[in-house]
Parts: structure tokens; sequence; C-alpha cells
């Protein structure tokens, strides 16, 4: 039986290829790491939570707004 033998460009083509294939799962893992080095060092989301105060509005009986009060800033809740 004859051996089949390999075309030296195709051949040089495969070895880039490999090289590349290589480098980018080398990459993968490398970055992989750095999120696990980072993301174990954050905080939780729930102690990142913040709440600003909000301004009081005082309304009368008949739901007429008669004035709002703030100390510092005046914020009022607006849901999402």
């Amino acid at each position: 039986m004859r051996k089949r033998r390999i075309h030296p460009v195709l051949k040089v083509f495969l070895i880039i290829l490999t090289i590349i294939l290589v480098l980018l799962i080398g990459a993968g893992i490398y970055v992989y790491r750095i999120y696990l080095t980072y993301a174990t060092s954050l905080p939780s989301i729930k102690d990142i939570q913040y709440e600003p105060p909000e301004s009081s509005e005082i309304f009368d009986r008949n739901g007429n707004l008669i004035k709002t009060i703030y100390f510092a800033e005046d914020r009022i809740y607006v849901p999402l």
C-alpha cells in the first residue's frame, strides 16, 4: 500500500491552525481565572443596593398635594 502524503501547504495550514487553537484555549483559561479572582472579591448585591432619601409629600383629605418637604435633595420615587 502506498502512503498518502499531505501537501506541504496543507501541513503548514494545519500547524498554524493548531497553534491558534492552543492560544485561544489558553487565553480563555486565563480570562476565566481573572474572572474568578475578581468575582470572589465582589460584594453581595444586597450589600450595594442604595436607597436614597425621598421627599415627603403632604396631602389634604381630598388627595390634593399641599407641600413637598425635603432636606438636601428633592427626590421622588419612580418605579421602573
